[in-house]
C-alpha cells in the first residue's frame, strides 16, 4: 500500500490496464509587476479542446477569453500590462466545467 501511495503523489498511477490521468494545471511565474506581460502556461488538458477562460480581479471586474489547447494538451498565452493586484485566473470546459486554476499577483 505505501508503494501504491507513493505512485499515487508523484500524479499519475498506472496499472495493468488501467490509467489514471494527472489533473489540468495553469502555471504563471511570480514576481511579477505592473505592467508586465504575464506568460500562462497550462497542460493535461484534453488535447486540441477549446477553453474558456476566465481573468478575474479581486474587489471587482474580470475578463473571459477563449483559447484552444495544443494537440499535446498544453497552452500557452500571454495577458499583456497587467494592472497590480490579485487575480484568479480560471480554465472552464464549454459546458462550464471547472478544470484549472490559478492565482496571479502582480506587485505595484
Amino acid at each position: 500500500m505505501k508503494r501504491l501511495m507513493t505512485w499515487l503523489s508523484a500524479g499519475a498511477l498506472v496499472l495493468p490496464g488501467i490509467v489514471v490521468a494527472q489533473s489540468a494545471f495553469l502555471t504563471v511565474p511570480s514576481g511579477l509587476y505592473e505592467g508586465d506581460t504575464v506568460v500562462v502556461q497550462g497542460g493535461n488538458f484534453q488535447p486540441e479542446a477549446e477553453l474558456h477562460l476566465d481573468l478575474i480581479r479581486e474587489g471587482g471586474g474580470h475578463t473571459i477569453e477563449s483559447i484552444r489547447a495544443d494537440e499535446d494538451g498544453a497552452l500557452r498565452f500571454e495577458l499583456e500590462g497587467m494592472a497590480s493586484g490579485e487575480y484568479r485566473l480560471r480554465a472552464y470546459s464549454p459546458s462550464g466545467a471547472p478544470l484549472a486554476e490559478t492565482r496571479v499577483i502582480v506587485s505595484e
